[in-house]
């Protein structure tokens, strides 16, 4: 009888795995969704308070940024007592440092007038960063799939819906996010690596870091008082669709967002999680048009293809001879057979 209960029970293991497999992929689809509508949203956000309040884009950027990070750490602050490491405290601060720079970027590009999803699209990239600066000998895969970028970059900027005018300062501030995210998600790795879990606290403290970082670049901008003022300004003019904006943007497509990612890439392969977020940019385009109104031409079709196929590529979602090589000496990556 033992036996029997056994055997059954291990007939259904392989069953309740894939089931819980296939919830965590469902997670991570919502997370890149979730990830894909903070485009669109941040750059509506950031053109209502311009409107509301007369402020510039830099400091409306800055100020939504302040806003949307208020609510997430909010949102997370009881999870700061879960955090039972200095380290884990340090490098949740670390993280966070990181994110912010790449979301201050995104806000900065979206509120000077990059299209949200050319922004998607640079953003992106992150994987090839990730790559880019790692340690070591650049792989043949980092190698093609950074040419396909800068291939798609061109088409988005020289024949994109936007007729070919070259957008430098929107482009240098949307190259950010990748830069930025990139090199957090390597520290992130390093981190849950490493023990005890403290997945909640790192969440609240990269909140945290993110809504201080906030601060002090609209502080650095306007001194305090300034910055004191232009808060306050915009909460006065806070509209029910601002609101809506700050709390999706802070609360579900943040705080709840960096938990929800870092749980589900300690249950699926990174192939599959790749595979998953590299279609960010094609919901973010979507999100866009709806929300902007945004056109997408045919050149940005294919601009967003190739970074696609840059991810995919640098993601080996899709294989390059291993042959290929750019230094006299290199290591040499072998098919598999």
């Amino acid at each position: 009888a033992n036996r029997q209960v056994l055997e059954e029970a291990a007939l259904a293991l392989p069953e309740e795995e894939e089931s819980s497999e296939l919830a965590w992929k469902g997670a991570m689809l919502f997370v890149t969704v979730a990830w894909a509508t903070n485009f669109a949203v941040t750059a509506f956000a950031c053109a209502d308070i311009s409107e509301s309040t007369s402020l510039g884009a830099s400091e409306a950027a800055a100020v939504f940024v302040v806003l949307r990070f208020a609510a997430a750490a909010l949102s997370t602050l009881p999870w700061l007592d879960a955090s039972s490491s200095k380290e884990a405290a340090v490098a949740g601060a670390k993280v966070g440092a990181l994110y912010a720079v790449g979301y201050g970027a995104q806000a900065a590009a979206l509120a000077h007038g990059f299209p949200a999803a050319n922004a998607a699209f640079v953003c992106s990239l992150q994987c090839v960063a990730v790559a880019l600066l790692a340690k070591g000998q650049t792989p043949p895969r980092t190698i093609v799939g950074l040419v396909l970028a800068i291939s798609g970059v061109a088409c988005l900027e020289l024949l994109g819906a936007n007729g070919g005018a070259f957008d430098p300062v929107g482009l240098a501030l949307a190259l950010g996010q990748p830069l930025a995210f990139g090199a957090s998600y390597a520290e992130l790795e390093r981190a849950t690596q490493a023990p005890p879990d403290d997945a909640l606290a790192m969440t609240a403290l990269q909140c945290l870091a993110i809504f201080g970082a906030g601060v002090g670049a609209l502080a650095a901008m306007e001194g305090f008082d300034g910055a004191m003022a232009d808060v306050l300004a915009t909460v006065q003019h806070l509209d029910a669709p601002l609101a809506a904006s700050v709390a999706w943007t802070g609360v579900i497509s943040t705080s709840f967002t960096i938990w929800l990612c870092t749980e589900a890439f300690k249950h699926l392969p990174s192939v599959d999680a790749s595979l998953i977020l590299t279609s960010e940019p094609l919901w973010a385009a979507i999100v866009a048009a709806a929300l902007l109104g945004e056109r997408f031409s045919a050149g940005d079709a294919l601009g967003g293809l190739l970074i696609v196929l840059a991810v995919a590529v640098n993601d080996e979602l899709i294989r390059v001879p291993g042959r290929m090589c750019l230094a006299p000496h290199c290591v040499v990556e072998e098919d598999d057979e």
